[in-house]
């Protein structure tokens, strides 16, 4: 792992998730390591925007750019893991160690997922819990794409990916609603080739989509026959 370049040529959101995708299938201890990630934030009573989660990432990403004795121990440890064939999850405990007291996060998270917090030590469990993601994330980060550290467009990218979220475009003019079902309130009309972000889950037959604008996101449901990925 080289965490010290500079950022390659720009690449695509489809071409990102196509090479990570590749990644998964090789080490599908990485795979494992992207569900639990998944499961953290899950159990979050309110779930930052990506936009949050992905300034929360790159702030993390440039203090260990910074630290140059944090950066070498974990160069080391994934050198350990890559010639020797390590457990990845026994790599994330190691990593974890060296960064728990480093993490950070920005204080409009803080005040959405924890109001009243006033410090680590009187933190409710739904900061703690973001605290680990942000860990699984970085981690994530570093085993899949080190080589991006300074790229922010990839890091949106990559939260969005980490999330389940691929982008698509409406084959026609569609109904956004509040639930997956015909008798949900209709929230707005969708035109034809409007491009959204798909959460993928088991309904094949609804999908969970987010609209983002200057000022807001926006989340409802669409029939998935209306979307082309």
């Amino acid at each position: 792992m080289n965490i010290n370049k500079t950022s390659p040529s720009k690449k695509t959101n489809t071409s990102f998730q196509q090479d990570w995708l590749k990644d998964m299938l090789k080490h599908a201890d990485r795979l494992v390591l992207r569900q639990d990630a998944q499961l953290i934030l899950q159990k979050l009573s309110q779930i930052p925007t990506i936009e949050m989660q992905k300034r929360d990432l790159e702030e993390n990403s440039q203090l260990l750019l910074q630290r140059p004795l944090t950066r070498l121990q974990t160069q080391r440890l994934f050198q350990t893991y890559n010639e020797q064939s390590h457990d990845l999850k026994n790599t994330y405990q190691a990593f974890r160690e060296i960064w728990q007291e480093q993490c950070v996060i920005h204080p409009s998270t803080l005040q959405l997922i924890d109001p009243k917090y006033v410090s680590p030590r009187f933190a409710n469990a739904d900061a703690a819990r973001y605290r680990e993601y942000l860990m699984h994330l970085l981690f994530m980060k570093l085993c899949c794409a080190p080589a991006y550290l300074h790229d922010s467009q990839e890091f949106a990218y990559f939260v969005e990916w980490m999330n389940g979220i691929e982008h698509a475009q409406t084959t026609a003019k569609v109904t956004l609603r509040s639930q997956p079902n015909i008798q949900s309130e209709v929230l707005i009309e969708l035109p034809k080739h409007s491009l959204v972000s798909v959460y993928h889950d088991e309904n094949s037959l609804w999908k969970k989509i987010r609209l983002s604008t200057d000022h807001e996101e926006r989340f409802g449901y669409v029939m998935s026959a209306y979307l082309k990925f």
